[in-house]
């Protein structure tokens, strides 16, 4: 981010308006730029290209499937095996 590289992240659990204390502190010192990277849809999030990272299970597979094009790239990092067949170049890293 710090190098000027776009990044949009999609996470429907995680909803800043309700992290408070400890966690909120450490947000608001550490991660300043969360919310403004935050997308509330899957669709913004992912774009019509680049490199996606999947770290967990926080969609449907039909849904990513609607969205992913072969402009996109998928870098698993959760061991996620189905995302092989979707219409993305799939790399599985680190399981």
């Amino acid at each position: 981010v710090g190098r000027g590289i776009p990044l949009r992240i999609y996470d429907p659990a995680l909803n800043l308006a309700a992290v408070t204390g400890a966690n909120k502190r450490a947000i608001d010192t550490k991660m300043p730029a969360l919310a403004s990277l935050l997308k509330s849809s899957l669709s913004e999030a992912v774009g019509q290209a680049g490199l996606v990272v999947v770290a967990q299970k926080c969609v449907p597979l039909e849904d990513l499937r609607q969205r992913l094009t072969p402009q996109h790239q998928i870098l698993d990092v959760n061991g996620w095996k189905e995302l092989s067949g979707l219409p993305a170049r799939y790399q599985g890293f680190c399981w």
